[in-house]
């Protein structure tokens, strides 16, 4: 429409022509494409370019529950382009487990609800590594529990560990009998744990042939803790009088004197003979008693040892002569 500047002289007049207004071309970026399932409705954002385009979606824009999804944003009106299909995920969501720190333990205790007491932040079940009713050994032990949630869909399975301390059992020791008599064979105390079950090392020396004087220490180990301490224990030196042998000698006749006839004791072990009276004394008549004392060459594990008999001393005879038998007076 024209209007002339000059009214007076001329009309007004109008004119037409056809322009062709091109849409204006618009791209679209769409992100994020991962999201983690969260129980709400989520998508990715679509942001134009320019930001004043107009579009629509096809596809799915949003969605609540896990799963993988495409969406695509088409321009409208006066804008023309497309951001073709974009893929885009809502990955499974992995559960909180919460789980705290088991007070310690005695070996010998089972493993329950007290140790096994993990929970989740959604409802499932729990499967437990070492299971309920497990008894561990001393030392500290990892606790492992497989959670699988009951909406598979939209969670994961979750794992935990925990570390228990499982301490030592006590233990006591009976160390018994301590006193022994040299027998030639090895002995020594029988060490009694209690609980019977229990394990344990010794030091000191546990048994022994020879007479002597020893220790031994019993020490709990492994699931066990606890000790004798230094138990004294003895092997007193035998007495060889049960293997002296002397026979009663034959009666002998006064002014004969004493020899191996007599002196004759012997032993099953090697040593040397005392005798009292020794040989070549002379007894008088009479029920004589003779003596000896043994000493063993082995003195460290035999004492010395006396055995005694009874020598019958038969008086000599004796013979007279009586002469002269006739005197004459002289006073």
């Amino acid at each position: 429409t024209f209007t002339p500047t000059d009214g007076t002289d001329y009309n007004t007049a109008t004119m037409t022509v056809r322009l062709g207004v091109n849409a204006a071309s618009a791209t679209f970026t769409i992100a994020p494409t991962l999201f983690t399932y969260n129980g709400a409705a989520q998508g990715p954002a679509i942001t134009p370019s320019p930001s004043s385009a107009t579009f629509g979606t096809g596809g799915t824009a949003s969605a609540t529950t896990a799963g993988s999804y495409s969406v695509s944003a088409t321009a409208n009106g006066t804008y023309t382009g497309t951001s073709g299909a974009t893929s885009w995920t809502i990955a499974k969501a992995t559960p909180v487990i919460s789980w705290g720190t088991p007070g310690a333990i005695t070996y010998g205790t089972a493993l329950s609800a007290t140790q096994l007491n993990a929970t989740a932040n959604v409802p499932g079940t729990f499967a437990y590594t070492p299971a309920a009713g497990t008894v561990l050994n001393a030392g500290t032990q990892t606790l492992s529990v497989t959670f699988t949630p009951t909406d598979g869909s939209d969670y994961n399975s979750a794992t935990a560990t925990v570390s228990l301390v499982v301490n030592p059992k006590a233990v006591s020791f009976t160390v018994t009998p301590v006193s022994f008599t040299y027998d030639g064979l090895a002995q020594g105390p029988t060490i009694t744990p209690s609980p019977a079950g229990a394990t344990f090392g010794t030091t000191g020396t546990p048994t022994a042939t020879a007479a002597g004087s020893y220790t031994v220490t019993a020490t709990a180990n492994g699931n066990y803790t606890g000790t004798s301490g230094s138990t004294p224990w003895t092997i007193s030196r035998a007495t060889p009088a049960g293997t002296l042998t002397w026979a009663t000698p034959a009666a002998i006749t006064y002014g004969t004197a004493l020899s191996g006839t007599q002196l004759n004791a012997s032993s099953t072990l090697p040593g040397s003979f005392v005798y009292t009276p020794a040989a070549g004394a002379v007894l008088n008549a009479g029920t004589q008693t003779l003596s000896v004392t043994f000493t063993p060459t082995d003195a460290t594990d035999y004492t010395s040892a006396t055995a005694t008999v009874s020598l019958v001393v038969n008086p000599e005879p004796v013979t007279f002569t009586v002469t002269p038998v006739s005197f004459p007076y002289n006073g």
